[in-house]
């Protein structure tokens, strides 16, 4: 299955799953958020100065963080693989660049961060995400 996966991922397959799906999208809510994936022990075990492969450590061992956006249905938007002590406001300017004109984003207070709002905005949607203070949304 490791092998299927790893030769479908290099030859572009999942990103035109991922692509297709997003076409047939009706693009008008957006929800991102992220989640931690251990890594097995033997992950990191490759060669010397080879390619990332987005594998951190932290007090639970290896991880890495896949964070994703998804519209309403829940079909996948845009994926993103970080190291899994990463921030998730590190990685949601990527995700939130060139999402379609006009939609809402849905985010949990992991996202509570002003630059998000206005990446949002700038794209005429409107930005839910809790402050890290209270259960208010922001409001501008």
């Amino acid at each position: 299955m490791y092998n299927r996966f790893n030769r479908w991922a290099k030859a572009g397959v999942w990103l035109r799953v991922f692509e297709s799906l997003a076409a047939q999208s009706p693009q008008s809510l957006q929800l991102i958020d992220s989640s931690i994936i251990r890594a097995h022990q033997h992950a990191a075990g490759g060669k010397k100065g080879g390619a990332d492969h987005a594998i951190g450590r932290s007090r639970g061992g290896l991880n890495t963080k896949i964070h994703a956006v998804v519209d309403e249905r829940g079909l996948p938007m845009k994926l993103l693989l970080t190291r899994g002590e990463a921030s998730d406001k590190a990685a949601a300017p990527a995700l939130l660049r060139n999402l379609p004109h006009g939609c809402d984003v849905v985010a949990d207070k992991g996202y509570d961060w002003w630059y998000l709002v206005d990446i949002v905005e700038a794209q005429g949607g409107r930005a839910h995400i809790p402050t890290q203070r209270g259960c208010k949304f922001k409001e501008r």
